[in-house]
């Protein structure tokens, strides 16, 4: 059994990397990394301005990946903010270790950037490709055993495709199958997670419209003796007014702590700064404000 968590979470993600280097239009190269790692600098900066002005700061969270984040570790503890970092392997359909398949180098960078909690962001959708959800099941699983060894809280983000059938039975207006059919489908995705060995202490989970159905990925998530884990909401990149939608049902909903976000709040501003668009102090003022008003959103 994992570490619980039902403590506040405020998590401010930036550990992109694949997505990153599509967003700059970058490659592998030094300069392009350097390039890269200074504009999450800036980034950074905006939500350490953020901390300095939030009434509770508690729960308040950076998730860095180590290729662009790394050398940012040291201030963000320096600021008071828990350090998450992620697990799998960036923009693959199927889950894999950042690091390799050698453990040893997995341990190597949890030993040299001590996080406080551990992240993986997994594609499933339970009626998908059978085989391949049973890989990912397994994969998961010791993904899970792994944070479980060294008692390192676990955060599970799911991400659920829908199938062809299920963009064919919902339409071309892809809303309705987020509203009508993923809610259920999630629940489900939990239970067989669950049943297969995946013990995370936060289930990541896409923005819902009802609390009825937040209620229900809780239920689920906790389901069998673990009233010691809970839910949070996944930004999506969506824009901030949909956001809070998603956060304003979260916020209402038992077992709910929380809030994942970062594309929507810094992707735009990043890009304008690599453009030369925005200078540095425009873009932290408005990735700072970004992050405090789904902060007071959540309330």
């Amino acid at each position: 059994m994992t570490p619980g968590w039902t403590a506040p979470l405020r998590v401010f993600a930036m550990d992109h990397r694949d997505s990153y280097r599509t967003l700059l239009g970058i490659d592998s190269s030094a300069a392009a990394t350097e390039r890269a790692r200074a504009i999450k600098r800036v980034v950074f900066d905006g939500f350490r301005d953020a901390l300095a002005e939030l009434d509770d700061p508690r729960g308040a969270t950076v998730l860095l990946d180590e290729e662009y984040g790394g050398p940012l570790v040291d201030d963000a503890r320096a600021s008071g903010a828990l350090v998450c970092i992620p697990l799998e392997r960036s923009g693959q359909v199927e889950l894999q270790w950042e690091y390799g398949e050698e453990l040893a180098d997995t341990a190597a960078v949890v030993d040299r950037m001590r996080p406080d909690l551990a992240k993986v962001l997994l594609r499933y959708n339970p009626e998908g490709d059978p085989d391949l959800n049973k890989r990912q099941e397994v994969r998961l699983a010791a993904m899970s055993d792994w944070c479980l060894e060294r008692g390192l809280p676990l955060m599970l983000e799911v991400l659920m495709p829908p199938t062809p059938e299920q963009r064919a039975a919902s339409g071309p207006d892809l809303a309705r199958w987020d509203a009508e059919m993923r809610p259920a489908l999630m629940v489900e995705a939990v239970h067989r997670l669950r049943a297969a060995g995946a013990d995370p202490a936060i289930w990541k989970i896409e923005g819902l419209d009802s609390t009825a159905d937040a209620a229900a990925v809780v239920a689920a998530a906790r389901a069998d003796g673990r009233p010691d884990v809970s839910c949070i909401v996944l930004g999506r990149g969506a824009d901030l007014e949909r956001v809070e939608q998603w956060l304003a049902v979260g916020a209402a909903t038992p077992g709910y702590v929380g809030f994942a976000v970062g594309r929507s709040l810094w992707n735009g501003p990043a890009l304008a700064y690599d453009r030369g668009e925005l200078d540095a102090p425009a873009v932290r003022a408005q990735v700072a404000a970004n992050y405090l008003r789904l902060c007071r959103a959540w309330g």
